[in-house]
Formats: structure tokens, sequence, C-alpha cells
């Protein structure tokens, strides 16, 4: 099955063919863990949303035949399943691989799976909501900057709506998304910022980065931008993308590999067709950013090229 989607003067088509990217999240919904000391059962899978290989192992999301719900493997690490109203997840998990990294990597995973099983879109990225204005999106490579803008940003006055995992939904025509994290992590050219962002809770994460932990309260304002970071010294400014270069990017930047079930890769298609149809997208390469940049430089070039 292909679904086309038309703009004013450009059709794109889906399925499109896209290596695609993975990071992390915080929980959104209850997970009773247990552990054992041997290798995991794998499940007898009827059917598969998403399959690939990691690392040399297999990572899946399927059905079961018989059982509600859908079953996942993360690697010989885990296996687990998630409830069919999507509010439970079991995880098992092999006692001599609950290191924090993989904890953490699990983690993400699994509740990116419990979203694709609801029919929720998902796309790798940070975003932050502007008091008075609305949020806006930043998604680009792995190190671009995107946790890094975002810190800038809620340095001064914003606050985090998601760092690394977007998702959301369309509401009166307008996209809005769901807060998904409540912490910040930034490598080490970026942790000055962190000590700037008011009332954040300092934390070294198991990659070494710094974490930052806020609370605020969302307003739940509309999403006003989609900004695609790319650090590139011959492209310094801003470049207003066409809406069929802002489906390309999202998809690009999809949580989840190796689709098995057009179904949820065409809800990722139609999100990614409807961002682009309803919030303009542009691509932003800070002008003279590096490891001495101030969150105040840094917020202000971003609010002058996105406001």
């Amino acid at each position: 099955m292909t679904t086309e989607y038309r703009f004013a003067d450009e059709t794109i088509s889906c399925p499109l063919q896209l290596s695609l990217p993975t990071s992390s999240s915080r929980p959104v919904a209850n997970i009773e863990l247990s552990l054992n000391s041997t290798t995991n059962v794998r499940p007898e899978f009827s059917s598969y949303i998403s399959r690939g290989v990691m690392n040399g192992e297999e990572w899946a999301l399927g059905t079961v035949a018989g059982e509600p719900g859908w079953a996942f493997i993360t690697g010989q690490a885990s296996v687990g399943h998630i409830s069919a109203d999507g509010s439970m997840i079991a995880l098992n998990v092999v006692n001599e691989a609950l290191e924090p990294w993989i904890a953490e990597l699990i983690t993400a995973w699994v509740l990116t799976y419990r979203l694709v099983v609801l029919d929720r879109w998902t796309f790798h990225g940070s975003a932050v909501e502007i008091p008075g204005w609305g949020s806006v999106a930043f998604l680009g490579a792995m190190g671009a900057g995107k946790s890094t803008v975002a810190a800038a940003l809620c340095a001064t006055g914003a606050t985090l709506i998601a760092d690394d995992l977007l998702t959301g939904t369309v509401s009166n025509r307008e996209i809005r998304l769901q807060q998904t994290s409540s912490t910040l992590k930034l490598r080490d050219g970026a942790r000055h910022l962190g000590h700037r962002i008011p009332g954040g809770l300092l934390s070294e994460t198991f990659d070494h980065r710094l974490g930052v932990e806020m609370s605020a309260e969302l307003h739940g304002l509309p999403l006003r931008r989609v900004m695609f970071i790319v650090r590139e010294p011959s492209k310094v400014g801003l470049r207003q993308l066409r809406p069929v270069e802002v489906t390309t990017r999202l998809l690009a930047e999809s949580k989840i590999f190796t689709w098995q079930d057009p179904k949820y890769r065409e809800i990722e298609f139609d999100a990614a067709c409807d961002i682009a149809a309803r919030v303009p997208g542009f691509e932003l390469s800070p002008a003279h950013w590096n490891d001495e940049t101030t969150a105040d430089e840094l917020a202000d070039f971003v609010r002058q090229t996105v406001l």
C-alpha cells in the first residue's frame, strides 16, 4: 500500500526508504520489572511491527498468537509485554545485563514501543515551550546540538518539553507536543549552559553527560516552528524548507528502525505530512557556535531567527 500526500505544488509518497536512528526518553507508563539469572526465552512472534538487529542482537516488537497486547525483545538483555491498553509494561531483564546504560537503553526503546502500539507517532528531537508564543522542536543528526539549543532557551525562560523523543497530537488543526522528558542531557561542550538553568538539578548520566532535571508547568501551546540544526560553517543562518523537505527530514529522524507493518509506517508518514503542512520548517545553522558561547548569546540568536 502506498499513501500519497499533496502539498500546494508537490506530492510525496509513502513508504520511503530511509535510515532511522534511535534514542531515549523518560517513563510514561507503569513498568513491572523482574530479574532472572539465565537467558530470556524469545517470544514466538506471529507478526512483527518492527524487527531489526542492533549490535549483533535482535530487537523486535510484534504480536503473539492468542495473547492480547504486544511482545518485544531487546537483544539478549530483556523480553517483555505491553498490555492491550498500553497502561502496563512487564519487563524481564537478565540480571547480568542490568548495567545502567543497558537499563536506560531498554527503557527508552520500550517506552517508544508503547507509543507506537497506541498509534502515536514518534520522532527523534528536542523541544521547548516559549511562554506566550508556543513550542519549537529541534531535530538533526546526533551531536548537532538539539539539547544544546534547548538548554540555552531553558536558561532564558523556556520550558522543556522533550529531549530525544517527540510525540504529540493534532487538535483543531494545530500540532500540540506531549511532554516526554523533564531532563536534558548535555555533552561536555554544553555543560556550562546546564549550570545556567534556573532550579535545574544536576547529575552525571550513565554516558558521562550532564543531566539537568527541571520541574515546570507546561501550558500546552501549539507547535510553531520545526528547526533542523546543521553545524556547517558554509550554511550559517536560516533557510526555510519546502513542505516536502520538512516531511523527508522528519521521517529521517524516526525513532523506530526496520518497519515490518506498513500501518505504523503510514501513521508516521501521515504525522510528518501533517506537521509539514501546518508548521513552518527551517534549516538552522547558528553562527560562531562554540564551547564558549553563552546561553544568552545562543538563545538570542535562536529567538531572533525562530521568532
